[in-house]
This record gives structure tokens, C-alpha cells and sequence, in this order.
């Protein structure tokens, strides 16, 4: 969610040879065609909300509409660097409990209060940080990655070049 044309994670997924279903949601900068049949990503363009507003220009989209429409019951990795929105999005994604049903959470943070905020509401959600640093393009962001402590160690077996 968010990529700016940014798409080295997902590069990165490619290259551990992993068969992976990636989609990109931005609705102002998706990566080229030629990155997309590279790598093999699926691009929406489409700004993920706390509600569904298909009027509205970007159209906004709700993390659990997203999942319905493309048939997902699980999210292996969900990266989300949204410029702040996760005010908006998080809580809808716990009301609906929909952090139940990823693996990692890969966030970048746009400021210390984000940050904390987030880190406290992903401990609440059961999952625990696992790595973090300054993100090199922005002087006051933080990029985390969480898992999900409430998975079994069957779940982290079948992933483990992730760990």
C-alpha cells in the first residue's frame, strides 16, 4: 500500500524465487510496465481508506474490500507506507479484525507520534517488532517490520527465507 514508483521491497520478493501474488496500491505513482512484467506485480490504482468511496478521485478503498475482491483470506506480508493515513486505516483494520489475518506488517512511520502509536497498536493486534531503522529518504521517518505472534511456528517454517 503506497509505493511512490519505490519498488525495491517487492524487487526484493521477486528475487528470493518465491512464487508470490504482488499487488501495488498507489494511486498516484504505480511502477512502469516494464517493472510490472519484470517482476510480476499486479498495480491498482487506488488509495487505501477507512471506507469505500469509488466517487472520489483517487478512489478510496478499505483493506477488507480489497482482500474480498481479489478472494484473499491471508496476507503473507502487507507493506504499508501511506504518508500518515494509517490514522484512518488501522482502526478500521481492527474493528474488523483484519490484522488477524497477516503475517508481517512491513510500516513506515512518517513521525516519532506515528510510530509510537503504531508500535503500540501493533503489540495490541499480538504482533512484536522484529527489525527497524531510519528510512535513508526522509529525515523523520522510521521503518519497522512486525510479525505475527499469534501464528504457529508451521507458519513461519513455510516462510522462513522472511525471517
Amino acid at each position: 500500500m503506497g509505493s511512490h514508483d519505490e519498488i525495491s521491497f517487492e524487487v526484493g520478493l521477486h528475487e528470493l524465487g518465491r512464487r508470490c501474488d504482488v499487488h501495488v496500491f498507489d494511486p498516484f505513482s504505480l511502477p512502469p510496465k516494464r517493472s510490472r512484467e519484470r517482476y510480476n506485480l499486479t498495480t491498482h490504482a487506488t488509495l487505501i481508506g477507512s471506507v469505500n468511496d469509488p466517487s472520489v478521485k483517487p478512489p478510496h478503498r478499505t483493506m477488507a474490500s480489497i482482500m474480498d475482491e481479489l478472494s484473499h483470506t491471508f496476507v503473507d506480508v502487507l507493506k504499508i507506507d501511506i504518508e500518515g493515513a494509517e490514522r484512518l486505516v488501522w482502526p478500521h483494520m481492527v474493528n474488523r479484525n483484519l490484522f488477524q489475518k497477516v503475517g508481517v506488517v512491513a510500516a513506515e512511520f512518517h513521525t516519532e507520534v506515528l510510530l509510537a502509536e503504531g508500535m503500540e497498536i501493533m503489540r495490541r493486534q499480538g504482533f512484536a517488532p522484529a527489525f527497524g531503522r531510519p528510512e535513508h529518504r526522509c529525515d523523520v521517518c522510521t521503518e519497522v517490520m512486525f510479525f505475527n505472534t499469534r501464528l504457529g511456528d508451521g507458519y513461519w517454517q513455510g516462510i522462513e527465507g522472511l525471517r
